[in-house]
C-alpha cells in the first residue's frame, strides 16, 4: 500500500499578520510593532469604590515616593497627590484644587472662589505665579504621614506647562521649592514619530520610560517631557489593576467611601489606536465631557513615579 505524502499549507502573509503580528512585522518586515492589547478599562463607577482603608493624606507603609500632579486652569489650580511603591503600586492619598472649593461638585469654569478673587487687583499671570507658589508651599511644607507614624516628605512636583509656560517656568526658577518642581509637556509622539525612549541623549540630559528631563539655551529651567498618550495607558491599565497586584492603584477611605467627582475626571477619556511606522495609543476626550484635569494630574503624578525610580 503505497502511503499518503503529506505537506504543510502554505501559510500567506495577511494569515500570518492576523494570527502573529509581533512575528509578522518583526521578522517579515523588520519593523517590530507595539501591538495594543484589548485591555478592559474600569469605567467611574467601579474606580469610585476602588479604595483601601487609609485616611486622607496618610501615606501606606510600601510607599516609597510621593509625586504631585497639578493642572493649571485661568480660574483655578487641580492638584492631586500620589504615594508609589517600588513596584509602581499606588495610593491616591489626596486631592483638591486651589482656591478650596466650598461645593461638592465644580467645573473649571464654574469655580468659585477663583484665582483673581484671592488675589485681587493681579493680572491673570500675577494670578496664577501666585496661586502656584501658595500652593506647592502648602504641599512642601505638609509632613506627609505614613502609617508607622514616619513623617515623609515629597519627591516631586510636576506642573502642566503646556499653557502659560514662561509664568510656570519663572515661578521654578525663583521657587525655594524649586529643585523637587518639573515644568512638564505632556506631547503625543505619532505613530510615525521617534519614540522619546530611543532617542540619543545628550548632555545634560537623562532619558527615561518614554519621558526625557533637559533644557534649553533660552531658559536655565530644566524641564521634563513625556508622551502623554503611552502614559494615559499605563495610568489606566494600573487604575484598572485588581490590589493587591504590582502596580495597582487605589483610592484613600474606609470601606463604603466613594470618590464618585474624582472618578468623572479618571474616567474622561478614551483610547484609540493610530498604526503607521508603529501601532501608538491615541487618547482624547469622551464626546461631551470637558473635565479631564485630575485625570491629567493622575498621570503626570504616574509619570513621575518612573522619575523617581517605580517600574513595574
Amino acid at each position: 500500500m503505497t502511503g499518503v505524502q503529506t505537506c504543510a499549507l502554505p501559510i500567506y502573509a495577511g494569515e500570518l499578520r492576523l494570527a502573529k503580528p509581533k512575528f509578522f512585522w518583526s521578522e517579515m518586515q523588520n519593523d517590530p510593532q507595539d501591538v495594543v492589547t484589548n485591555d478592559r478599562f474600569l469605567r467611574a463607577d467601579d474606580i469610585a469604590v476602588k479604595t483601601l482603608p487609609y485616611d486622607r493624606g496618610v501615606v501606606p507603609l510600601d510607599a516609597q515616593w510621593i509625586t504631585v500632579g497639578i493642572d493649571v486652569q485661568m480660574r483655578g489650580l487641580y492638584y492631586l497627590v500620589q504615594a508609589i511603591s517600588a513596584n509602581f503600586t499606588s495610593y491616591v492619598i489626596e486631592y483638591g484644587c486651589y482656591p478650596e472649593q466650598k461645593r461638592p461638585i465644580w467645573t473649571a469654569a464654574t469655580m468659585r472662589p477663583t484665582l483673581a478673587e484671592v488675589h485681587k487687583g493681579m493680572t491673570e499671570d500675577a494670578a496664577i505665579y501666585l496661586g502656584l507658589s501658595a500652593l506647592i508651599k502648602h504641599l512642601c511644607e505638609k509632613r506627609w504621614m505614613r502609617v508607622d507614624g514616619v513623617a515623609q516628605a515629597l519627591n516631586l512636583i510636576g506642573i502642566d506647562a503646556n499653557w502659560k509656560t514662561s509664568i510656570i517656568k519663572q515661578l521654578v526658577r525663583e521657587s525655594p521649592f524649586g529643585p523637587v518642581v518639573f515644568p512638564t509637556h505632556g506631547n503625543a509622539i505619532g505613530c510615525n514619530e521617534c519614540p522619546i525612549s530611543e532617542y540619543k541623549s545628550r548632555t545634560g540630559e537623562r532619558i527615561g520610560e518614554e519621558w526625557i528631563i533637559s533644557k534649553n539655551s533660552k531658559s536655565p529651567v530644566r524641564f521634563l517631557r513625556f508622551d502623554k498618550n503611552y502614559w494615559c495607558t499605563q495610568s489606566a491599565r494600573r487604575l484598572s489593576t485588581v490590589h493587591p497586584n504590582p502596580g495597582a492603584v487605589s483610592l484613600y477611605g474606609p470601606v463604603g467611601t466613594r470618590h464618585d467627582f474624582l472618578a468623572r475626571h479618571l474616567d474622561s477619556e478614551l483610547r484609540k489606536t493610530e498604526s503607521g511606522r508603529r501601532t501608538v495609543d491615541v487618547w482624547t476626550l469622551r464626546p461631551g465631557e470637558t473635565e479631564n484635569h485630575w485625570w491629567d494630574c493622575f498621570v503626570m503624578g504616574q509619570m513621575l513615579g518612573s522619575v523617581c525610580g517605580a517600574r513595574t
